[in-house]
């Protein structure tokens, strides 16, 4: 897929950037993260669309978990990861930023 960082929105590059470590995280994890670092509170009507886009990008990896059900539901838990062609569209991104001297993400 052909997408370039410019394609990106800021709720997108602040969920690619919760993932950046590698680590796989689930949506409360990602959305804790996105407040914790960038002081960002998503809800989970924005968030989770959010991922569902970004991993028909190619630039996230959804995985079901194999745990036991959540609490009162019926469905597991779905852990997400950055990709390869994720962290080099975050990683051009970056540049551009650094690039025009705006690096950070305050106000994103």
């Amino acid at each position: 897929m052909d997408t370039k960082f410019n394609d990106l929105s800021q709720a997108e590059i602040l969920i690619l950037k919760s993932l950046q470590s590698g680590r796989k995280l689930y949506g409360l994890e990602i959305r804790k993260a996105i407040e914790e670092t960038f002081g960002r509170a998503f809800n989970f009507s924005t968030l989770y669309p959010k991922l569902e886009l970004l991993q028909a990008k190619g630039f996230i990896a959804g995985e079901e978990s194999n745990d036991t059900l959540q609490k009162g539901t019926n469905a597991r838990r779905k852990y997400f990861k950055i990709t390869g062609t994720g962290s080099q569209v975050l990683s051009d991104w970056e540049s551009a930023y650094t690039a025009v001297g705006n690096y950070g993400l305050q106000g994103a």
